[in-house]
């Protein structure tokens, strides 16, 4: 029976991944996931995310 996942669980499985130290085949291996689709959202959630950019501004006041 095939599991199905939304994109929350799926963005805290690809980060996990990353945090574990193991290879994507490895982790996908271990958690029984596919391959295929971990790298489809992977891929999905990278150009999502490099679309918005965080910008941290600093304001300095002066004083007269």
């Amino acid at each position: 029976m095939k599991t199905f996942r939304d994109q929350l669980q799926w963005q805290e499985l690809i980060l996990a991944q990353q945090q574990s130290g193991l290879n994507i085949s490895t982790y996908c291996r271990k958690h029984k996931l596919s391959t295929s689709s971990f790298y489809a959202y992977k891929k999905r959630f990278a150009s999502t995310q490099s679309a918005f950019v965080c910008q941290h501004f600093t304001t300095q006041s002066h004083r007269a």
